[in-house]
């Protein structure tokens, strides 16, 4: 939630989720989950809730 709520802020955006931004967010997740030692199958997981 932090992570969609920062990506709004910082680029001012509004409005429901198109698939480009949608999928530049879920880069994010998946690279900070990544970092954080997550398995590639707990990332999709995650990632897929999104």
């Amino acid at each position: 939630m932090i992570i969609q709520r920062s990506y709004r802020i910082e680029n001012e955006f509004h409005g429901d989720w198109k698939k480009e931004e949608e999928d530049e967010v879920k880069e994010i997740f998946k690279e900070i989950f990544a970092q954080a030692g997550f398995n590639g199958g707990q990332i999709n997981k995650m990632v897929s809730l999104f």
